[in-house]
């Protein structure tokens, strides 16, 4: 999936990893839309972009999982809780394979 993220934009897969750009002024507040340049803009296009990729790759199921969440970030960790686990249900795993 990595790939794909980097065949489209390689920043999208940046933001799906470390969560949305963040559009803010000199004194680091978020940005009105109003405020917006066109360095804003494509910010913007790209968040939108990276979630839309991820969404497109869900099952219907998954994607009813994650539908709710706002930012790339929040979909990969849910989605990597429920196919990998917590470390605590990690850790377990490994303990079952070494004894």
């Amino acid at each position: 999936m990595k790939d794909f993220f980097k065949s489209v934009d390689y920043e999208v897969l940046k933001i799906v990893k470390n969560g949305p750009i963040k559009i803010e002024d000199d004194k680091k507040e978020k940005k009105l839309k109003a405020q917006w340049t066109e360095d804003d803009m494509k910010k913007a296009e790209k968040n939108a972009k990276a979630k839309n990729l991820l969404k497109c790759a869900l099952s219907e199921d998954e994607f009813n999982q994650v539908s709710s969440y706002k930012t790339t970030k929040e979909i990969c960790y849910s989605l990597k809780n429920k196919y990998e686990g917590n470390d605590q249900v990690k850790e377990s795993k490994t303990e079952i394979l070494v004894h």
